[in-house]
């Protein structure tokens, strides 16, 4: 993944970012690194976008990359899970099983 996930002060590692929010939303084309994001559901590639820009933002005013770096790692699992949906109901009933889910 092109984000690193040391802490980086001064304007190169905002610049960082902010290339990578731009690659996100500036083209109708997903970058190759985040060709995963289509396999998100359309619920969960609206909250994943939502998500993303406020850390993204978070990240630039704390100039710490892990916060992007983190939120990229949970939702790219969130997107294995949702490209194979018999996965995704067994693990639900399991967590159910175990009274472990929450629906959102």
């Amino acid at each position: 993944m092109a984000v690193a996930t040391t802490r980086k002060s001064g304007s190169r590692g905002k610049r960082d970012l902010l290339d990578v929010g731009k690659s996100l939303y500036k083209d109708d084309q997903l970058p190759k690194e985040f060709a995963w994001i289509e396999h998100l559901t359309e619920a969960h590639r609206r909250q994943f976008f939502y998500e993303f820009k406020r850390a993204l933002g978070e990240a630039m005013v704390e100039e710490n990359r892990s916060i992007v770096v983190e939120l990229l790692e949970d939702w790219q699992a969130t997107a294995e899970i949702d490209s194979n949906p018999e996965f995704a109901a067994e693990l639900q009933r399991r967590l159910k099983a175990r009274d472990e889910y929450e629906d959102w």
